[in-house]
Formats: C-alpha cells, structure tokens, sequence
C-alpha cells in the first residue's frame, strides 16, 4: 500500500483493505498495528510523487487512505483505541493537513463522489467523508490539531 511508485496499485491495494469490515479479521494486536503503520505510512508518502503521470490519482488515493482510517477506527476495540492512540500521536502533523484538507471539503468532486460510491453506493460526497473524518480525529485524540468544523 505504500511500497509501489504507481498510485493505481495503491489505491486498489487500500480499497481491498476496506473491504474488510470486522476487526476480527485483522487477527492479533500486531497485525491490526502493523495495518494501522502501513495506512498511516501510505498517507504520508502519498506527497511523494516520482512519476508525474502518477499526480493525477494522488487525490484519489489520499482521499480513499482517509476512508480507510476511518474504517479503522470505527473498528477499534477499546483495548485497541489506546495502542492506535498511540501510534497516530507520533505521526500527528503528518496527518494533519490530510485530515485539514478533508474537513475544509477541499476534495474534488469527482474523487469524493467516487470514495462515497464505494462506501455507500450513493454519492454523498464530500461532506459525508468530513463527518467521519471529523468523528476518527476526535476519537483519536487529533482534534487539538486540525480545524473542526
């Protein structure tokens, strides 16, 4: 999910982890903190853009990493939310103007409207991702550093 230079295979590769929609299936404490690394790692690599054929799915794929640690997050334990707590407190202002970014609607339509067909199979768009956006930053504890609306 953050390895690969070409965008399309990392979208595809988030998109597959969102399909997974019970934590159970993220097995052991490890691997559900290993995934919470590998999402947080991609989000914050997705700036790094070598190929510039690749800049035009950069949105697409930031926006669907968002989605992607909301699912997350909607899927935390109790026991969970404290070590992901954690995790994402090292990496605050790295995410902070991704979630900004979100939550000001800054997303083009195109891509939120894609995003929100997959989740929900309408197009709600932007806001409906801000909403979750906003509901992940204040459980995480990230609502200190970014612009709620």
């Amino acid at each position: 999910m953050h390895d690969s230079n070409n965008f399309k295979v990392r979208i595809n590769a988030a998109s597959a982890a969102y399909t997974v929609s019970d934590r159970q299936l993220y097995g052991s404490n490890a691997l559900f903190d290993s995934m919470w690394e590998d999402v947080l790692t991609a989000l914050e690599n997705s700036d790094s853009v070598d190929d510039f054929s690749e800049f035009k799915y950069r949105d697409n794929l930031q926006t669907q990493l968002l989605s992607l640690i909301c699912l997350l997050t909607e899927l935390c334990t109790g026991d969970d939310l404290s070590r992901v707590t954690n995790i994402v407190s090292h990496r605050k202002l790295a995410l902070q103007p991704h979630f900004d970014r979100c939550l000001q609607h800054k997303l083009s339509p195109s891509v939120s409207q894609h995003v929100s067909m997959k989740e929900t199979g309408t197009a709600a768009g932007a806001e409906d991702l801000a909403a979750r956006v906003s509901t992940t930053a204040t459980r995480l504890g990230l609502s200190s550093i970014i612009s709620l609306p």
